[in-house]
This record gives structure tokens, C-alpha cells and sequence, in this order.
């Protein structure tokens, strides 16, 4: 976390605390990355609507580099009882994860990634610098089958104090539940990140 320094009035230092990282910059989104092509801000949008009135249906937004969400707003039309919302972090099925602590399950050898044990389910044998799985995977939820009734156009804010690091390897999942099946519900979302290309 970065501190930000400017001057009282009286010409003391006020010191005041961002949650920024140093060479970040503030940036909103209602999209991710166009991850094929490398362009940023070009990729799918957060925005699910349910026309074959499925029980499930999501979308994976990511990004050309590591982001630090923040903030996220959501806005909602037609939803009825058992329609559900949630945003999941995603380490999407054979994609290597950088594991600083060394505690993985895969490595690389000769250039290629090799597997220390086929395991996805995390044990003592799991000595590599990498986490290689088999199936896309939830490693953190920020919206967890939060309740959606009605409309809502004015939107909700979820705020926080400080941002959650996404490494570039990782996906967003916006994930719409319907118990009803309901095929008029459209939920739309768009975050307040910090990162470091804009363009």
C-alpha cells in the first residue's frame, strides 16, 4: 500500500493512506482484457443475461497482467425469487499458477511442465513452484450467491478498504444462478481495479 503525502494549511505534513500500489493507476471496467490479441479493455463483458432460461449460466473476464480489484458496482432488471449472483476467482484447468511459497503441485522440467502429483486436492506431497490443475477452480469468492429481487438501476456498491491482488494466470467468473429459470433476468456489472497499462 502506497502513502500519499500533502500539506496543511498551516504547513504541516498530512499523511493519508491509498490503497494504490506504487505504479498503479486507477481504472474502471465493465470488461476484461482481449487475452488472444493482448489489447486491453477489449475482452467480454461483465454483463449476463439468461435467454435459453438456464439454471446456471457465467462468463470468465481476464487480464493481460496482474490488477488489484477494489470497488465493484452491480445493477440488476426482472429478477425473481432464487435468482443468485456471485464473482469467483477462477485458476482456469492446466494453467500454471506461480506459487512463491514453493508449495505447488507441478514444476517446471526441461521447459515443460511436469506434474509432482496428479492430486487436486492439497497435500504433503505437493512440493512444486507451480499449481497445475485438471478443472477450473474457485480459489476466492468476492460475491457469494448474494439475492437478487426486482430492479435495480441505481446500482449497488460493494466497497472495500484495500484491493485483492489478481495474478494474470487467474479469471473472474461472473456466475448467475436461477432456480426458477428465469429468461428476463439480465445482471450487469463493472469493478474499480488498479493496474498498470491503460491502454
Amino acid at each position: 500500500m502506497m502513502q500519499k503525502r500533502n500539506i496543511n494549511r498551516d504547513g504541516s505534513l498530512k499523511i493519508f493512506s491509498s490503497p494504490s500500489e506504487r505504479g498503479t493507476y486507477l481504472y474502471f471496467t465493465g470488461r476484461g482484457d482481449d487475452l488472444v490479441n493482448g489489447i486491453v479493455g477489449k475482452g467480454e463483458k461483465l454483463d449476463l443475461i439468461n435467454p435459453d432460461a438456464e439454471q446456471e449460466v457465467s462468463i470468465d473476464i481476464g487480464f493481460t497482467e496482474t490488477v488489484y480489484l477494489k470497488d465493484g458496482y452491480m445493477f440488476w432488471e426482472n429478477a425473481q425469487y432464487g435468482d443468485t449472483i456471485s464473482l469467483e476467482v477462477i485458476l482456469p484447468a492446466n494453467t500454471p499458477m506461480p506459487m512463491p511459497d514453493g508449495n505447488g503441485n507441478a514444476d517446471y522440467v526441461d521447459g515443460g511442465i511436469t506434474y509432482i502429483t496428479t492430486s487436486s486436492v492439497r497435500d504433503e506431497t505437493w512440493v512444486g513452484a507451480f499449481m497445475l490443475v485438471p478443472e477450473d477452480t474457485a480459489i476466492l469468492r468476492f460475491i457469494n450467491d448474494v439475492s437478487l429481487i426486482g430492479t435495480n438501476t441505481t446500482g449497488v456498491v460493494l466497497e472495500s478498504m484495500d484491493t485483492a491482488k489478481i495474478i494474470k494466470e487467474l479469471r473472474f467468473r461472473l456466475v448467475l444462478k436461477s432456480e426458477s429459470n428465469n429468461d428476463a433476468i439480465r445482471v450487469s456489472m463493472f469493478v474499480e481495479m488498479y493496474r498498470e497499462n491503460l491502454i
